[in-house]
């Protein structure tokens, strides 16, 4: 009984990918994802609900903070004399903007590259 069994998976296997039909094909995938939606743990209604009130206040929350930190430097850089200050120190050109984010990004990907060789 198992040997049959074991033929007849064997011959599904081999019909679904010798190709065959567009239509089979077709009905086989939508056939193969009812099977996988089954085997899915869905969260309680009330996890959902939960996760969505956090959701929605990390997102007020963080526009809020995103807001003032806007309206926080459009006053520096708009009302002081901001403009002078970094044309004294040199930083009024966009190539050493360039070559200073060049090189944050690239410190921060040498940091992270070095703490994934961690074992931890």
């Amino acid at each position: 009984m198992a040997a049959e069994t074991k033929k007849t998976e064997e011959k599904e296997i081999k019909e679904k990918e010798s190709g065959g039909s567009f239509l089979e094909n077709f009905r086989n995938y939508f056939s193969d994802v009812r099977t996988e939606l089954k085997k899915v743990s869905w969260p309680s209604r009330e996890d959902v609900a939960n996760l969505t009130r956090i959701v929605t206040l990390v997102i007020v929350i963080a526009s809020i903070f995103l807001g003032l930190l806007s309206a926080i430097l459009d006053y520096v850089l708009n009302n002081t004399h901001f403009e002078g200050v970094l044309a004294n120190v040199g930083l009024n050109r966009v190539p050493i903007f360039v070559v200073l984010f060049a090189v944050i990004i690239g410190v921060t990907w040498w940091y992270f590259r070095r703490d994934a060789q961690k074992s931890y």
